[in-house]
């Protein structure tokens, strides 16, 4: 079976980057959902599709596309624990971390003008939800909520 999550337009409309599930696999092959997701990319106009990171070994999920459609910047479970952020270009070269540390950080998303990534740093357990904010080579992070006692859920900027 093929499960699809979180399905993202390309600015100009051309390309669709989004997360799929083609297999379930037990937890002793898998991480802790027991599936693991790829980042896929979909061309409108004929059909074409791409796995970007075909990596049956982690758990790459919810992609965001850069404002100019040249990078793609996701979370992906590539250690043992802790989900952290990467960013690739949108043809899956050029693989980089833009997060460590002990927390996880999900839900990425751009700038509308490309310098920075809002993101949802959770951690180290049992702390709760924070948004946070980099530039977008993973420098000068900032938590823009602290708040230990709020769970602060779904960053995304605003268009302009």
């Amino acid at each position: 079976f093929v499960k699809l999550m979180l399905v993202i337009l390309l600015p100009d409309g051309k390309k669709i980057v989004y997360t799929w599930c083609s297999e379930w696999y037990s937890k002793e092959k898998a991480g802790a959902l027991g599936r693991y997701w790829d980042v896929c990319l979909v061309n409108i106009k004929d059909g074409s599709k791409v796995n970007l990171t075909d990596s049956p070994k982690f758990d790459d999920r919810e992609p965001s596309w850069s404002p100019d459609g040249e990078r793609i910047v996701f979370s992906s479970r590539r250690q043992v624990v802790d989900i952290q952020i990467y960013v690739m270009n949108a043809d899956g070269s050029q693989l980089g971390k833009l997060t460590t540390g002990n927390s996880s950080n999900y839900f990425p998303s751009w700038s509308p003008d490309g310098r920075r990534i809002v993101f949802l740093s959770v951690g180290p357990y049992p702390a709760r939800g924070d948004i946070c904010i980099m530039d977008a080579d993973g420098s000068n992070v900032i938590n823009l909520t602290n708040t230990p006692d709020i769970d602060d859920y779904l960053p995304v900027w605003s268009p302009q």
